[in-house]
């Protein structure tokens, strides 16, 4: 979701004041709304498991900036769409590694 503000936000249901009050405090981050410009909706086929791909990357420490505590200290997955903007942008390389093992 884009906002006037220029910064692309998570969706609602991810956007919580407290990870709002932690993008305030510099411990989380939020991707510029320029930077997502041309990220192609990615299709839902089963080859590619939100599910599977958030596990593998949700260690990431650079990934980590840009959710909210609630799915990277547990088994949620976050909003698929969201997730694979974040991760396309290339901040980590672990689940275009996933999809290339798993082919």
């Amino acid at each position: 979701m884009v906002h006037s503000i220029g910064y692309f936000l998570p969706p609602d249901e991810m956007c919580t004041l407290t990870f709002m009050r932690d993008v305030l405090k510099g411990e989380k981050k939020l991707l510029m709304a320029s930077a997502t410009t041309g990220i192609p909706d990615i299709p839902r086929i089963r080859e590619i498991n939100a599910a599977v791909i958030w596990a593998d990357i949700k260690g990431d420490e650079t990934i980590k900036q840009y959710f909210p505590d609630i799915f990277t200290d547990s088994e949620r997955t976050p909003n698929r769409d969201y997730m694979f903007k974040v991760e396309s942008i290339g901040f980590c390389k672990s689940s275009s590694r996933y999809l290339f093992e798993n082919a």
